[in-house]
């Protein structure tokens, strides 16, 4: 593949976090939906985590609705022997209130 992994699934909690009833199949779709700014954080926070390695960063997501939320994105980039990508996983966690 070309570093993204084939599949993604999004628990109904975080699609809700991302006032999305559905989301797109990868990586770069979920960036699609950030703030400009925060697209290419988000893409090189992955794509620059060690081999089996974890990444954690906070980012602003606009949402349908025209208001914001603050969500800490965690995962463990998992690889192939030949260092692509074989599987993201990770979770969200809503942290407006404090920020």
């Amino acid at each position: 593949t070309n570093g993204d992994p084939v599949e993604t699934w999004y628990s109904p909690r975080a699609l809700e976090m991302l006032g999305r009833e559905s989301a797109a199949a990868g990586p770069r779709d979920l960036a699609d939906l950030l703030n400009p700014a925060d697209r290419s954080r988000l893409i090189d926070m992955v794509r620059t985590t060690p081999h089996e390695g974890s990444y954690s960063d906070d980012f602003l997501f606009p949402l349908p609705d025209g208001s914001s939320r603050w969500i800490r994105v965690r995962g463990r980039r998992q690889c192939n022997p030949d260092g692509t990508t074989m599987r993201v996983s990770g979770t969200f966690q809503d942290i407006t209130e404090s920020k």
